[in-house]
């Protein structure tokens, strides 16, 4: 009982480091794409119309990307999370003395009140949302960019 116990923790040990990791991803990726855009926004700003224009739409472009791909991050993180689930219940069969599941369901009793208000709004929409505000900046400049002509 313990080997087939053993072998469900790291199973499920693996697919959480790689939840991690994907939501570690997310948060360098977008960082790029903010990096990179607030060069693309300075470089455009000093430069000719058609630097401007160029660099205000890379701009759109990185903001497009950089929502798609932690999109694409928090799609690979619920795969490695619900594989998780599935294990962790499969070890509470396997360790009924462990009562891990009971202990996983109290938590959210103890969770702080402070903060209900927010509970409904899903952190990856919000990662989502500042990469595309990150997109509307860059057309926004880039239509101020044509209005100037």
């Amino acid at each position: 009982m313990a080997d087939a116990a053993d072998f469900v923790l790291a199973v499920y040990n693996e697919h959480m480091a790689q939840a991690r990791w994907h939501e570690e991803q997310r948060e360098k990726v977008s960082a790029l794409a903010f990096a990179g855009s607030s060069v693309l926004l300075t470089l455009g700003a000093n430069g000719s119309q058609g630097q401007r224009y160029l660099a205000y739409a890379l701009v759109v472009g990185l903001g497009l990307l950089g929502a798609t791909i932690a999109l694409k991050h928090y799609e690979r993180n619920r795969r490695h999370v619900r594989l998780g689930r599935s294990l962790r219940q499969r070890l509470d069969l396997l360790l009924p003395d462990a009562s891990v599941g009971s202990i996983l369901q109290v938590i959210p009793t103890l969770e702080s009140g402070a903060c209900r208000f927010i509970e409904g709004i899903r952190l990856y929409v919000l990662w989502i949302m500042l990469n595309l505000f990150n997109a509307s900046l860059g057309a926004a400049m880039l239509v101020l960019s044509a209005l100037q002509v």
